[in-house]
């Protein structure tokens, strides 16, 4: 079997054994050596007696590999990679119907590798969060069940997490393994990424050649979905009519059937917009109108830090104070690093504690999104600092920190253009 030798090893390794000891009185060591690279296939005696010393049981090594089951497996993953989200919903209760004690661990560890990329697609981020553990855990063993849908899937898990610097490392390896194959959905996430990298011609690009197979494909959801990252891109680029031109659009095709997790990130665009022209009524009102929407907390994240920002705007102090304890509290049950810093240096902002904001924006803020590569927030973040050792007439300190944004920036740029 294919994941034989891998499992072998890995189990060997962890429960600290050499090659020697696991094949005392089983194999030579030679044996075990070629069972580990997979160069030959061991009998079952060989793997059951292996299997009782790792402690692991024989028959996820000894069963055979039922046809039907690995074809069912491939099929969910295939629609999980189309976003074919109705057909992946049926197989995902097909193939939960499955005894994974008694499946041989190639199709087990297949079957959870595409339970994890089918939860990113339903946004179930909190299991997502209990099978990535697994799945980091195992990482060499789920490479080597499928390297293209292990890579594409932590790419995605880790734009969800805000980790935009290592999911585009993951996403650019998904597409090295099949560069003669074009993937929508993976454009999609590469168009995302580096537009929170501020990457914004690379990001284009991708969302324009993912819109063009699924207009092909006439698949009407997905190309909303490009229509959105384009859009977006314009407004972060300060191109705001033309944006709003777009979302407007966007907005006339809102309907019943209209995908929810598009309607929020349309509003949430478009309140964006109403912000930078100070019309924060009608920025309140789409934002609020989001989180009438019935989905997944997680994406509504974005609209609750803005509207609390809004409210910080419009000295209604306690209002934003509501929604940044709310904001919180889905943060960290979702373990959402990123807006526990968005918000923890908003409500240091609100209680104007100069001293502390600094403290925190130095020594946490900053570092995180230079780590993550939150190009917009990062530079946000620099001006923020400079701004208020300003404020508390720190003035040498204040200019160096405006230096240095300047200097980060530049080298971010460069660092998007070296790695595009």
């Amino acid at each position: 079997m294919k994941l034989d030798g891998k499992l072998i090893k890995w189990h060997r390794n962890k429960n600290r054994l050499t090659q020697e000891q696991l094949a005392e009185n089983i194999c030579s060591v030679t044996q075990l050596s070629k069972i580990e690279n997979n160069q030959i296939k061991a009998n079952d005696e060989i793997l059951v007696a292996i299997a009782q010393r790792l402690k692991i049981p024989e028959m996820k090594l000894t069963n055979s590999i039922e046809p039907n089951h690995e074809e069912m497996v491939h099929q969910f993953l295939t629609a999980i990679h189309e976003h074919d989200i109705p057909n992946a919903k049926k197989l995902n209760k097909k193939i939960s119907e499955l005894n994974c004690d008694e499946l041989h661990y190639d199709i087990e560890f297949l079957c959870i590798l595409a339970q994890f990329g089918y939860l990113l697609m339903m946004k179930e981020l909190r299991q997502a969060d209990e099978l990535h553990e697994l799945v980091a855990e195992y990482d060499e063993i789920f490479e080597e069940v499928d390297p293209y849908s292990f890579h594409k899937f932590i790419g995605d898990y880790l734009i969800n997490k805000g980790f935009f610097i290592d999911a585009r490392s993951h996403l650019l390896q998904a597409k090295s393994l099949i560069p003669d194959h074009e993937d929508p959905e993976l454009y999609i996430l590469l168009a995302v990424v580096n537009s929170h990298l501020e990457n914004i011609l690379t990001s284009n690009g991708y969302a324009r050649r993912a819109l063009r197979i699924l207009q092909e494909k006439l698949y009407y959801s997905r190309i909303i979905e490009c229509e959105i990252i384009l859009s977006s891109n314009h407004t972060f680029v300060n191109e705001y009519n033309v944006a709003k031109e777009q979302l407007d659009r966007l907005v006339s095709l809102i309907d019943q059937k209209f995908d929810p997790n598009s309607t929020v990130k349309i509003y949430f665009h478009l309140s964006l917009i109403h912000v930078v022209s100070r019309n924060f009524e009608e920025a309140i009102r789409l934002l609020n109108k989001n989180l009438e929407l019935n989905v997944n907390q997680t994406e509504l994240m974005h609209s609750r830090y803005l509207l609390a920002h809004i409210y910080y705007l419009m000295r209604e102090e306690r209002k934003a104070f509501d929604l940044i304890e709310k904001g919180e509290s889905i943060a960290k049950e979702h373990e959402l690093n990123y807006y526990l810093v968005k918000f923890k240096v908003l409500k240091l902002i609100i209680e104007e504690k100069e001293k502390e904001l600094v403290e925190y924006l130095t020594k946490r803020a900053i570092p995180f999104f230079r780590l993550t590569g939150q190009a917009f927030d990062l530079r946000y973040y620099y001006q923020l600092l400079g701004h208020t050792l300003y404020k508390m007439k720190k003035y040498k300190k204040a200019a160096e920190i405006f230096m240095a944004a300047d200097e980060q920036r530049k080298r971010f740029l460069e660092y998007n253009l070296t790695e595009s």
